[in-house]
């Protein structure tokens, strides 16, 4: 199946995936937040019994632009959510997904060391050499 968000940015044989800083926290923290996929009210039930609240990359400025921007490029799906639904009881994958596109582009980022500069836990991104 074509990805046509990404087929959008990808016009011939030779193109350019280009990706800012707030473009790469985003897609970052997002795999984070997909990996431990809890819902609002478990983190904030957590958070009431003394337990501390997840970190978050310092290089996470703004996610809302960032996210539209990886939207933009294929790289993650987001799914609509009406206003005023309530949303927080469910868990974040009923709600974003990384594309296989993003997957590579993680896996590029870790390659080249990117993807640890952005992560809350870096040690969980080395690359085995």
């Amino acid at each position: 199946m074509t990805n046509d968000m990404l087929r959008a940015h990808v016009t011939g044989a030779a193109f350019h995936l280009t990706l800012g800083k707030t473009h790469i926290a985003a897609l970052v923290h997002l795999e984070e937040v997909l990996a431990a996929d809890v819902t609002t009210n478990q983190m904030l039930a957590a958070m009431r019994s003394g337990e501390p609240r997840p970190p978050v990359t310092p290089h996470l400025g703004n996610f809302t632009t960032g996210a539209a921007g990886l939207m933009a490029r294929g790289l993650v799906t987001h799914t609509y959510i009406p206003p005023r639904v309530d949303i927080s009881d469910r868990a974040p994958s009923t709600i974003w997904q990384i594309t296989p596109a993003g997957r590579l582009v993680l896996a590029l980022l870790r390659e080249a060391g990117v993807w640890q500069e952005y992560a809350t836990n870096p040690a969980a991104g080395e690359v085995a050499a």
